[in-house]
């Protein structure tokens, strides 16, 4: 998408369509094509092997550090987003904002501290934020969580295959964003890190992914741009070219269904491969590895995409 084109018909039509299910499918024809290749190369990748075990149990403790590494994160949330300490945080808003959001929660904390240039706008718009928005919306945010895995079985979970089956949609109408302050990024964070068997997270690192698993191409789009991008056409850079982002209007209700399937790949691979089965309870831990791996073999070429002006550009979760 370019972002000169926002609310022209040509934007409005190329929204409709990463919403559509035809469309979709067009996408995840060359999506599916270029897996195989990236696949054997996530696993025939060195993943600090020990030599006097065989690739299998080389395999099963890999998965086991993915795992411990993400429950360690995953205490954290936990801990400031319990549902009964949601309902006390709405006696002090002031606080919830203040110390919960600002000091304990890991993906707000790091978005605060971080030198990026480009964050100079999110810092000043979460600054202005009404306490009292965030706590509902972070109120919101962490009810839908609790109900949609309550009522999401393993059974209903392996049954979707549409963007409207995964009803993610309904976190727009549970009003779990908040413009300009909590989009997808934070919102998949925090969604993946208390639910990783439902909710995927690296949003911005899996539009990269999905950006070169897609073959960089503009597939329908009247921009001629890839839908995984934002081409800043009409905001000057420091280094004299058009530079872009990760498309952080992309619904994440597509962006979880492209992942989903993608997890079903590789966790066949593994269990062809492997005679292994990726722990279902821990699924979307393994594919935010997957796109690391897959932006982190082609990091020069996002940095270009980027600007190289601004090294921190790469590193922040939103």
């Amino acid at each position: 998408m370019r972002h000169s084109m926002i609310d022209s018909y040509i934007w409005e039509k190329e929204f409709k369509l990463m919403l559509d299910q035809e469309h979709f499918e067009k996408v995840w024809d060359i999506v599916e094509s270029s897996l195989d290749d990236f696949i054997t190369l996530y696993f025939d990748s060195s993943k600090n092997p020990i030599s006097v075990l065989k690739p299998k149990d080389n395999l099963n403790l890999y998965i086991r550090k993915l795992i411990d590494e993400h429950c360690t994160e995953q205490d954290r949330y936990i801990e400031i987003f319990d549902p009964e300490l949601m309902d006390d945080y709405e006696e002090d808003v002031d606080g919830f904002k203040g110390e919960i959001l600002s000091k304990r929660c890991p993906v707000i904390r790091v978005t605060l501290n971080s030198k990026a240039a480009v964050l100079k706008d999110w810092k000043i718009a979460y600054k202005l934020a009404s306490p009292q928005k965030l706590y509902d919306t972070f109120y919101n945010i962490i009810s839908f969580a609790e109900e949609y895995n309550d009522d999401m079985t393993e059974e209903e979970f392996n049954e979707i295959d549409t963007i409207e089956g995964n009803r993610l949609s309904e976190l727009t109408e549970d009003a779990c964003y908040l413009t300009g302050v909590i989009g997808t990024g934070i919102l998949s964070n925090v969604l993946n890190n208390l639910y990783p068997r439902i909710f995927p997270n690296m949003f911005k690192i899996g539009m990269f992914a999905l950006y070169i698993l897609s073959e960089k191409k503009a597939i329908e789009m009247g921009s001629d741009s890839s839908e995984f991008l934002m081409v800043k056409d009409d905001i000057p850079s420091k280094t004299g070219i058009i530079e872009a982002e990760h498309n952080y209007y992309y619904p994440y209700e597509t962006f979880a269904l492209y992942t989903l399937r993608i997890y079903r790949v590789l966790d066949k691979e593994i269990q062809v491969r492997y005679k292994l089965k990726f722990p279902d309870e821990y699924r979307f831990v393994l594919i935010n590895d997957f796109y690391k791996y897959i932006v982190e073999s082609q990091r020069k070429d996002i940095q270009t995409l980027l600007g190289n002006d601004d090294i921190y550009k790469f590193r922040i979760p939103i």
